[in-house]
């Protein structure tokens, strides 16, 4: 369409009802799915790398579980983003 380089042939009402349709139908749950997994995983990644290494008091070693998480957390992001 961009190729014509006709404006009528862009603001034709049937090209803007197609494509109000497309992105209503299948474009928008893509980018939505899209946007919320990149959120999700920016949540994990901060979780990992900025508050679960500094819940230790003083520097001491933390419990064996704090480790566990700070892993799996860093395993998630690595392997699935």
């Amino acid at each position: 369409l961009v190729d014509f380089g006709d404006p009528k042939v862009i603001c034709h009402p049937v090209v803007s009802t197609v494509t109000d349709m497309v992105w209503e139908r299948v474009a928008f749950q893509s980018f939505l799915f899209g946007k919320l997994w990149f959120f999700f995983t920016l949540l994990v990644f901060v979780l990992s790398q900025s508050i679960l290494p500094y819940l230790q008091e003083n520097g001491a070693d933390g419990p064996d579980a704090e480790r566990v998480a700070i892993f799996v957390c860093r395993l998630f992001i690595y392997t699935c983003s």
